[in-house]
């Protein structure tokens, strides 16, 4: 082959590579492979999948509800249209459990997590969500998050050995 031809050919594969780059850049398609923890596929380590269609979410004084399910104690609109919730929760954390362990909301609320330290100092972490909290012993903080995609993800004290040795909580965001 020429010179010409060479410079030909790589310039052709340099627009295809620019092309394909810009495409998922500007749709917003993931460049990971299925199944990593970057592609949003339940891939991660701390998400797994869930059957939407029997998760209720539940709203402030709901009966009822599954033993270990956090009952909000504030439900409202979280927008004009009213296609969204603001939900707060209160979870007591110890070096041995998360009380209560699952907090259920629909795809698009606002989650507003107060949570307190129960026994010595605590760690709140959900890496998929990008949160991680530590709480002083005796003490409350905030945890606030968008729950923009549909998924049970897994929340772990990180200081008490982390998802496999617990405390474990789970947080589940039910597509709309």
């Amino acid at each position: 082959m020429s010179n010409k031809t060479l410079i030909w050919v790589g310039a052709v594969v340099a627009a295809v590579i620019v092309v394909a780059v810009a495409f998922y850049w500007i749709t917003g398609t993931s460049l990971a492979p299925a199944g990593s923890p970057q592609s949003g596929s339940g891939g991660s380590a701390t998400e797994q999948p869930i059957a939407t269609s029997s998760v209720a979410v539940p709203g402030v004084n709901a009966t009822g509800v599954a033993a270990g399910v956090a009952v909000p104690s504030v439900v409202a609109a979280g927008s004009v249209t009213g296609d969204t919730s603001y939900r707060s929760f209160n979870i007591k954390e110890s070096a041995s459990a998360f009380t209560p362990s699952m907090i259920i909301v629909n795809e698009g609320d606002t989650a507003h997590i107060n949570l307190t330290a129960s026994g010595g100092k605590v760690d709140f972490t959900q890496p998929d969500l990008g949160l991680s909290l530590t709480v002083p012993a005796g003490a409350t903080k905030v945890v606030q998050f968008d729950a923009d995609a549909a998924g049970k993800f897994t929340f772990y004290c990180k200081s008490c050995g982390g998802p496999s040795k617990g405390p474990v909580g789970y947080i589940e965001v039910v597509a709309q």
